[in-house]
């Protein structure tokens, strides 16, 4: 027993003293990882390394679509609601509506295009801008119009400059009267068309590492540190926002970043002009404007200077105005409708509406339409 119990010492005795510190940093940062993802899905209702690529499908003309015939229950720790969409890709109810390229006689039909706010991300059809508006415009029954059709086609992520391209080669056959174009946050768009995330990709080192929440938290604690060592900085990437996003505080036309997004928006209304329909871009800010309180919170992911991206996006959208490219800027009103309620019009951990912000949202645009609707009849 003696000699079995030396040999055993003389052997770990054997293992160098690194070896020992590896394990004890490898046990670490196991329990870091671990405590972090867990961390990640109590904050955010998923884990990290889930992006819900179920909710999806590859598209030759827009990059990626929402996924056909699709029944989900999305779960968050604020909300849990269900998504359907028919055989088409549009967000539809329950009953899975599908939609023929021409609309009933004398039924106005809207096409909504957009990301996530336009697809009624975080709440159930019934609540979403597109069925809330649906139903305003069909209760007012102005214009002659015996009907109206709101055909969702929003895309979670989908840049303007890919749903242009869906709108050319697919969404012009349904033949609506209005396009809706939903751009939240800044009304700086990329005119290049982003590639799918859905597209597999050569697997490297790096893209394993990116799975980590340690690597991610790390990241992020790094960014905070640059921002408040460096302080605000003009073009600054906002994290956190669901698109690319940047700190835009003094339009200039010259500037070729907005050139670059006024082609877009011109291509829109041009290729929207002869389908026979008309364009309006709908523009919104992210939560932080509408509910400062929120303000501590993005100050950490590079949100700065709010009064001057209010500002840059009012004149973009009278710019586009004046262009001949009508666009609704719905920051004042949202701002307003906030001070009145106490019920929130975005979530506070998810960046989208509630129920109460669709429901509002939905009443400020159907006024604009039928405004606009009824003039034309005149």
């Amino acid at each position: 027993m003696t000699t079995h119990t030396s040999s055993f010492l003389a052997g770990s005795q054997r293992w160098p003293r690194w070896a020992g510190w590896l394990c004890y940093l490898l046990a670490l940062f196991v329990f870091i990882e671990v405590s972090l993802h867990i961390f990640y899905r109590a904050t955010t209702g998923a884990w990290y390394w889930d992006s819900t690529p179920s909710l999806y499908v590859g598209d030759e003309v827009s990059g990626y679509t929402n996924k056909p015939n699709l029944s989900f229950r999305h779960v968050t720790p604020e909300f849990n609601v269900d998504i359907f969409t028919n055989s088409q890709g549009f967000r539809v109810s329950r009953a899975h509506e599908e939609y023929g390229y021409d609309g009933a006689p004398g039924t106005l039909r809207i096409l909504l295009l957009g990301p996530s706010f336009a697809y009624g991300w975080g709440v159930d059809y019934e609540w979403t801008f597109g069925e809330q508006l649906r139903q305003r415009l069909a209760a007012a029954r102005f214009g002659g119009y015996s009907g109206v059709e709101v055909l969702n086609h929003g895309v979670p992520g989908l840049p303007a400059a890919n749903s242009l391209e869906w709108f050319r080669y697919k969404g012009r056959a349904y033949s609506p009267h209005l396009v809706m174009l939903f751009v939240y946050g800044s009304l700086d768009e990329s005119e290049e068309p982003a590639p799918s995330p859905l597209i597999t990709k050569v697997k490297t080192v790096w893209s394993y590492a990116k799975q980590s929440a340690t690597i991610y938290y790390t990241g992020v604690l790094i960014g905070i540190v640059y921002r408040s060592w460096q302080g605000p900085e003009e073009g600054q990437p906002i994290e956190g926002a669901g698109r690319a996003m940047t700190n835009r505080t003094a339009f200039n036309i010259d500037d070729p970043r907005v050139t670059e997004s006024v082609r877009l928006y011109t291509r829109f209304r041009d290729e929207v002009r002869q389908a026979g329909s008309r364009l309006l871009i709908v523009h919104f800010p992210l939560p932080y404007v509408v509910h400062p309180e929120d303000l501590s919170r993005w100050v950490l992911h590079g949100v700065t200077n709010v009064r001057q991206q209010i500002q840059f996006n009012r004149e973009f959208c009278s710019f586009l105005v004046r262009q001949g490219i009508a666009c609704l800027d719905l920051t004042d009103q949202l701002m307003e409708a906030a001070k009145h309620s106490r019920e929130r019009l975005y979530y506070w951990l998810d960046i989208h509406w509630t129920e109460r912000g669709n429901v509002t949202v939905a009443q400020i645009v159907s006024d604009y339409v039928m405004k606009i609707e009824i003039a034309r009849a005149h």
